[in-house]
């Protein structure tokens, strides 16, 4: 049939090659935990950094939300900088160039917002 793509086996006697980074299976299988261990693995040695830099961007909107006042502080702006700044690098190494730009510019924004408290104390 055209524009039907074959399932890809459910049987890991019968994967061939990798497994795709998205996979999530769930399996009883003993010799299998050593495959999904692996990628959990792999997963958290490339997902590390970006997570951290998306910890920082949630935790300081978090600080804010709960005290509106804290929006002008250093700690605030300096979570932003560093936040987008990973995330930018992180989005030029996967390259996705819209991912950057999003980034960039929030990174952009936030170093402008700290050169205006620099001068405002």
């Amino acid at each position: 049939m055209v524009g039907v793509r074959p399932r890809a086996p459910t049987d890991p006697s019968q994967w061939t090659g990798r497994l795709p980074r998205t996979a999530i299976v769930f399996c009883s299988n003993p010799q299998s935990t050593t495959i999904f261990s692996g990628m959990i693995t792999e997963l958290l040695k490339e997902q590390a950094l970006p997570l951290s830099g998306m910890f920082l961007l949630v935790w300081a909107y978090f600080i804010v939300f709960r005290n509106p006042a804290r929006q002008s502080s250093y700690a605030y702006i300096w979570m932003n900088i560093i936040g987008s700044a990973i995330l930018s690098a992180y989005a030029v190494y996967r390259r996705e160039p819209m991912f950057f730009g999003i980034e960039f510019f929030w990174m952009a924004i936030s170093i402008l917002s700290l050169v205006r408290e620099v001068r405002r104390r």
